[in-house]
């Protein structure tokens, strides 16, 4: 199984389990006043982002360029952050007085989680590119 399969495989994986645990711990993340719906659609916009730009990265590779992979490196890590950024401010005026902050703090977990499998992914892609 080639790099860019396994990379969405684990990545598939890694939002079914975490999609998994927020449902299993429904009950004890409102006790904590943790709203589960906004991490599980947290959970689908940063598996969503960080598949696409994970294959924008594979095309950058591919260029014979070495500086279009690293610009599509830094672009994705600041798209990535940008539509973070815009989903907390929207989630925060959507919310009104209903706004959590532990919610936020889980999804800013969250997306470490996806950042740390999308960089360890890109690294042994560009080793197997090398």
């Amino acid at each position: 199984m080639n790099t860019q399969r396994r990379f969405v495989l684990i990545l598939s994986v890694i939002f079914v389990f975490i999609s998994i645990l927020i449902l299993i711990g429904k009950s004890l993340l409102s006790k904590w006043e943790m709203d589960p719906v906004i991490l599980l659609c947290g959970n689908a916009l940063l598996f969503v982002v960080s598949l696409g730009i994970f294959l924008l990265q594979g095309k950058a590779l591919k260029n014979a360029n070495p500086n279009v992979f690293i610009r599509s490196i830094m672009s994705g890590m600041m798209i990535k952050m940008l539509i973070a950024g815009v989903a907390v401010v929207i989630y925060a005026v959507a919310s009104g007085e209903h706004f959590s902050k532990l919610a936020v703090v889980g999804f800013l977990i969250l997306y470490v989680i996806y950042l740390v499998a999308e960089v360890t992914a890109i690294m042994k892609l560009s080793k197997s590119n090398g």
